[in-house]
């Protein structure tokens, strides 16, 4: 959409609920409060269905080249600092995406529900601010159908927390996956605040058949604008 943004200098984008379909476009209906860099707000009608129509001025994305930075938060070459809560991690350096290696993590039978397997763990790090990303990136993969059960979590130095669901469906294969800040869900009475995170998670939702899933190259994502002439 940003090519055809720029090559035809569209100034206004129309949103409407079959954003929703579209996974690269969808936040720009779910979520018009924190738009992507270029994207400003101007028009919203918000309709008896609870379907709404959102439009958004578009000049600064057709002026402006924005460009992401990923610094590390870690490339799980090694296991120093990660916890395990549940599950069996071990280090996987024949099967990786970056770096020399890879995290792997095998479930075991729940605590809870010994029919269900489930797996976590965390990582205390020094209080980092993150107010400026725009995302988190971070690679994937399992041998089993997780769907939305893979999660990511955030907590401050307050244990304020946030969660993101990661839908993984490609069965076998790394799957490089996004994580919007704007678009983790607030599981604390307050939310998580971003420049004072503390601990990160990353686990799998009881399932009824055990797992393996590998983690690589975890990253925050920053923006930075350059103006152009346009062209």
């Amino acid at each position: 959409m940003v090519g055809v943004i720029k090559k035809y200098r569209v100034n206004y984008v129309i949103v409407d609920p079959i954003f929703y379909d579209y996974y690269t476009l969808k936040d720009l209906y779910t979520h018009p409060e924190t738009p992507p860099p270029g994207f400003q707000l101007v028009f919203r009608s918000d309709n008896i269905d609870g379907t709404k129509i959102l439009i958004y001025n578009t000049t600064k994305l057709i002026y402006t080249d924005f460009r992401t930075e990923a610094v590390p938060i870690n490339d799980f070459d090694n296991l120093t600092g990660l916890v395990t809560s549940y599950g069996n991690l071990s280090l996987d350096t024949l099967d990786w995406k970056e770096g020399d290696a890879s995290i792997k993590l095998e479930s075991l039978p729940s605590p809870s529900q010994p029919n269900q397997s489930v797996a976590k763990i965390f990582q205390d790090i020094a209080l980092s601010d993150w107010s400026k990303a725009q995302s988190f990136r971070l690679w994937v993969k399992s041998d089993s159908y997780l769907r939305n059960k893979i999660y990511f979590q955030i907590f401050d130095a307050d244990e304020n927390w946030g969660l993101y669901s990661i839908i993984y469906i490609d069965v076998g294969h790394w799957q490089n996956i996004t994580l919007p800040i704007h678009s983790f869900a607030t599981h604390s009475s307050t939310p998580p605040n971003i420049a004072r995170i503390q601990r990160i998670v990353l686990g799998i939702y009881e399932t009824p058949e055990p797992f393996t899933v590998w983690f690589d190259q975890l990253s925050a994502v920053f923006i930075t604008e350059t103006s152009t002439s346009g062209n």
